[in-house]
């Protein structure tokens, strides 16, 4: 049973994160994934796009985004 549109909209979202490849999205928090090479910046728990954009990463995924972000730029940019 739906609560309404931000229910679906989260479960398509979760449906996409399991679609794409871990090492180059991911989810930085509930309503967002990350395409990391549109990475310009990070600062904080904020992610700063090459689009101008600003996204969120949570608490509890900081640690982990930085660690997939390091990876990313190492071995793929």
């Amino acid at each position: 049973e739906s609560r309404g549109l931000g229910d679906v909209y989260k479960r398509q979202l979760k449906a996409w994160s399991n679609l794409l490849d871990k090492r180059f999205f991911f989810q930085s928090h509930r309503s967002y994934i990350v395409n990391m090479s549109k990475i310009e910046n990070v600062q904080g728990n904020t992610i700063y796009l090459v689009t101008g954009d600003r996204i969120l990463v949570s608490r509890r995924l900081r640690t982990s985004f930085l660690k997939a972000y390091m990876m990313y730029d190492t071995r793929w940019r």
